[in-house]
């Protein structure tokens, strides 16, 4: 029996999905967001775009958004950074992913993000979840979670990361940047992840089959006229042509090789070492380069003078940079500003509007 490399494809991201169904989910709940329950805000004013986002995504909390402090409901932003849970009755097209709801990240220049504390089921390999317009920042605890694309569906993408340095550990799971968003699931297989003698083996094999499996040349002689093509019989050329062609079409090939096999270790290479380099591990201390969490906070409140209307609701390390969330008492839409600080040496580096 033939197996066609799609089919290997779909049998193994359908084992992914099944066993992560079977692991279950730890103590996070509503990771496909169908515990919805739509409820309009009469008094936000995209009314009635804006339902009350504890009824609408229960289990997650949310930052940024111009509907703050509810949730845009099968409506989308232009230009302003935005999150919104869309059904079947979205008037844009952006119907859900899968089942009756998909939640939309849109940050156009802001920060918006989900994020729900939980803890990991103790035998986690990875974490999976289906997309499209996918922007992405996925973290766990603070740490950036690499992924990559192990499937496809109709409309979406699915993606799948290693969070196994992570297993039975409490922490924040975060979604953060843009795209569509659905059936975020733990696993308790491996995400695979090509090494270069593999591909080298595949691009050396299918090179190969091509060259076997390429038809025979026919040479047909020319004739002066249809007449004499019907009494003279036409012949294949002499093995010894055959023989050559073949030897001259194998030589052109086979001189691919290395550029083929070059760029194919280049980019495993590359992939590996990118994997090597991001590998996860548990945040055992705040402090990572030479400014601690502590401290970043610290230079934010000293840079805004301490103020007692002031309090700072949450601070990650992302990308060697401290971003900062600051909120303005009381509470009101636009009261909240990230501040960047380069984790290397302290500095300000940026701004942004928070929620």
């Amino acid at each position: 029996m033939r197996l066609h490399p799609s089919g290997c494809l779909a049998a193994g991201v359908a084992l992914l999905l099944g066993a992560a169904v079977a692991l279950g989910q730890g103590t996070f709940q509503n990771l496909n967001f169908e515990r919805a329950t739509i409820i309009l805000n009469p008094s936000n004013r995209f009314y009635p775009y804006a339902a009350y986002a504890t009824n609408a995504v229960p289990g997650w909390k949310f930052f940024g958004g111009i509907g703050y402090p509810d949730i845009l409901y099968n409506d989308v932003a232009l230009g302003s950074p935005c999150i919104s849970i869309h059904d079947a009755n979205d008037q844009y097209g952006f119907t859900p992913i899968q089942g009756q709801y998909s939640v939309y990240l849109q940050r156009f220049g802001g920060y918006v993000a989900i994020a729900q504390t939980g803890r990991l089921p103790s035998n986690a390999q990875s974490l999976t979840f289906w997309s499209y317009f996918t922007g992405f920042e996925v973290t766990f605890a603070g740490q950036v979670l690499p992924y990559i694309s192990i499937g496809t569906g109709p409309n979406y993408t699915i993606y799948g990361g290693d969070i196994s340095a992570f297993a039975g550990q409490t922490g924040e799971l975060r979604f953060s940047g843009n795209g569509f968003l659905d059936n975020i699931q733990f696993s308790t297989q491996p995400i695979p992840e090509p090494g270069v003698s593999n591909l080298s083996a595949l691009g050396a094999l299918l090179l190969g089959w091509r060259v076997l499996r390429r038809p025979r040349f026919q040479r047909v002689p020319n004739f002066c006229c249809s007449e004499c093509a019907s009494h003279i019989p036409v012949s294949i050329g002499s093995p010894r042509r055959r023989i050559a062609e073949r030897f001259r079409y194998a030589m052109t090939q086979l001189l691919l090789l290395p550029l083929i096999l070059g760029v194919m270790l280049t980019t495993a290479c590359r992939t590996e070492s990118k994997s090597a380099s991001t590998a996860l591990t548990p945040v055992s201390s705040e402090v990572k380069g030479s400014i601690s969490k502590a401290e970043a906070e610290g230079i934010i409140l000293q840079h805004l003078g301490n103020p007692a209307n002031m309090r700072i609701v949450n601070t990650r390390l992302a990308g060697g940079v401290w971003r900062v969330l600051v909120e303005r008492l009381p509470s009101t839409p636009g009261a909240h500003t990230v501040y960047e600080i380069r984790a290397a040496d302290g500095a300000i580096v940026g701004t942004m509007p928070g929620i």
